[in-house]
């Protein structure tokens, strides 16, 4: 909402607080919390990538894939469809950075992934 009305600077503050605080919560109580994590994490990458900070949104995008690839192997029924968002929020960013042949490779993955999922 912040972004929104303009107040981005607040807007980013406020999300990379709600990440670090997923984060502390993550590491005391795993699995509790990484799925929240992932997502602030998520959330975090895209509002950087709306403000075309790209490099920043690639590092908490990927964050985020990583904990979401992780917690797809022990429930892949709850976490697939999350993590195929997220590889295609990764190729949307790799793409908006001109790295074509990486935006294909997590376009695709995320299309392997909703595949399976159909």
């Amino acid at each position: 909402m912040l972004l929104e009305v303009g107040r981005i600077d607040e807007g980013i503050k406020v999300v990379e607080r709600t990440a670090q605080i997923r984060e502390n919560q993550a590491l005391a109580i795993p699995d509790a919390y990484e799925p929240d994590l992932a997502m602030a994490l998520y959330n975090l990458g895209i509002m950087y990538a709306t403000i075309e900070r790209f490099d920043e949104a690639l590092r908490s995008v990927k964050s985020a894939n990583e904990i979401y690839e992780r917690l797809t192997r022990a429930a892949p029924d709850v976490f697939q469809p999350k993590r195929a968002g997220c590889l295609s929020s990764l190729g949307a960013i790799y793409s908006r950075m001109g790295c074509s042949d990486d935006a294909l490779k997590a376009a695709e993955r995320a299309t392997e992934i909703r595949e399976r999922l159909a």
